[in-house]
C-alpha cells in the first residue's frame, strides 16, 4: 500500500498556484490536507492516528516561511530534542526564495507546467526514502532597555543589515500598495530604489554591533572571539543550509560543511550593491568562520531577516542563537 501523506497548504500562497495544486491531488487515494492558517490548531485531533504511522510523510507547500511554521507545529507534537520518530518532511515549492526546497532538490519554483507534475510530486513524496537531519536554531532576542524577551525559531539562515533592511522595506511596501506588486517585473523594478535606500540608511556594522561566535574543534575544544569588521561590512550572514536568497550560496570556503552538523556558516557582505553584484554571479562576500552559536549585541534598533522573513528589533538588544534540536527532512536526491 502506497505511504500516505499529509499536506499542510495555504490554498492563497503563490498567487493562488497552491489551491490549484490541491484540486490536481484531492483525488489521490491516501492524501490528506491541513489547511493553513485555518486547522493549525485542530489537525493534531483530526489526525491523531495517522500523525503515528511510521509510513506518513509530511509535504509543506509553501516558501520558507511555511516550511517553518510546519516544523513548529510537528515540534509541538514531538519535541525537536527527542529521539523518538517524527515525520519527515518534503517540500512543494510556492514561496518567494524556496531556500529549503532547492536544498533538498525539490526546485526552486511551481508553475503552471509544475502543476500538470503534481501526481507524480506525490508519487516522488512516497518513494523517497532519502531522509536528513535538518538542525533547528533557536534565537533569543532580548530588548535590553525594557528587559522584553521573545524567541524565533530558524531553518535556513539569518542576516542582520542592509539585505534585512531592504526585505523589510519591500514588505512593508506590498502590503501597503498591493497594486504596484501585480507581477514580477514590477516588484523587481522596485525593489531597486528600495535597495538604494537601505543602502543610504543603513550604517557598517561595526557602528552598532558586537558579534562573538563560538565554535569547538575537533578535540571538543570551544573557544570564542569577536568578529572584527572593516569599513563597508553592512551586512553579516548566518547560514544552515547551502542555497540562500533564492539559490545563492555565501560559503566559499573549502571546509565541510552540513544543515546537520550544528554549525552554521558566517559570512560577510557590503552594501546593496554588493548584494545585487552577487545576485548576477560575481562573488563579493566574505566568508569568516563556522559557529555552535552566535552572539548579537546592538547598540541601537536594528532590522533582522529570519528565513526571508524581516522584522525589526526596537530598540538596544542582543541576539543569542543556538542548536535546539533537529528534524527530518525528505530529499529529492
Amino acid at each position: 500500500m502506497s505511504r500516505p501523506v499529509l499536506v499542510f497548504i495555504n490554498p492563497a500562497s503563490g498567487a493562488n498556484l497552491a489551491g490549484r495544486f490541491m484540486d490536481k491531488i484531492k483525488d489521490i487515494e491516501g492524501v490528506h490536507y491541513v489547511r493553513l492558517p485555518d486547522e493549525q490548531h485542530t489537525f493534531a485531533e483530526t489526525y491523531k492516528d495517522l500523525l503515528q504511522n511510521h509510513e506518513l510523510r509530511i509535504v509543506a507547500a509553501g516558501g520558507d516561511g511555511t516550511v517553518n511554521w510546519v516544523v513548529s507545529l510537528m515540534s509541538k507534537i514531538t519535541p525537536l530534542d527527542s529521539d523518538d520518530w517524527k515525520p519527515p518532511i518534503a517540500v512543494c515549492p510556492f514561496g518567494t526564495g524556496n531556500d529549503m526546497s532547492r536544498s533538498l532538490g525539490w526546485g526552486g519554483g511551481m508553475s503552471e507546467r509544475g502543476l500538470k507534475k503534481a501526481a507524480k510530486f506525490i508519487e516522488n513524496v512516497r518513494t523517497s526514502d532519502h531522509i536528513e537531519k535538518g538542525d533547528i536554531w533557536k534565537i533569543k532576542m532580548t530588548r535590553t532597555d525594557i528587559s522584553e524577551v521573545s524567541e524565533k525559531q530558524m531553518l535556513n539562515y539569518f542576516s542582520i543589515g542592509v539585505d534585512a533592511d531592504m526585505a523589510h522595506r519591500f514588505e512593508t511596501c506590498r502590503h501597503c500598495c498591493r497594486c504596484c506588486f501585480c507581477c514580477h517585473c514590477m516588484a523587481l523594478a522596485l525593489y531597486v530604489p528600495m535597495g538604494v535606500a537601505a543602502l543610504c540608511g543603513n550604517p557598517d556594522l561595526r557602528k552598532f554591533t558586537e558579534i562573538k561566535v563560538t565554535d569547538t574543534d575537533e578535540q571538543g575544544v570551544e573557544a570564542t572571539k569577536t568578529l572584527d569588521f572593516k569599513c563597508g561590512q553592512k551586512t553579516f550572514v548566518m547560514q544552515n543550509i547551502s542555497s540562500i536568497y533564492g539559490g545563492k550560496d555565501l560559503w566559499r570556503l573549502k571546509i565541510p560543511r552540513s544543515h546537520s552538523d550544528k554549525k552554521l556558516e558566517c559570512s560577510i557582505e557590503g552594501g546593496s550593491f554588493k548584494l545585487g553584484l552577487m545576485q548576477l554571479g560575481i562573488p563579493t562576500q566574505t566568508p569568516l568562520c563556522q559557529a555552535t552559536s552566535v552572539n548579537i549585541t546592538t547598540d541601537e534598533p536594528c532590522v533582522f531577516q529570519i528565513d526571508g522573513e524581516a522584522d525589526i528589533l526596537n530598540g538596544p538588544g542582543v541576539f543569542e542563537v543556538i542548536s535546539t534540536g533537529s528534524y527530518p527532512f525528505l530529499s529529492k536526491k
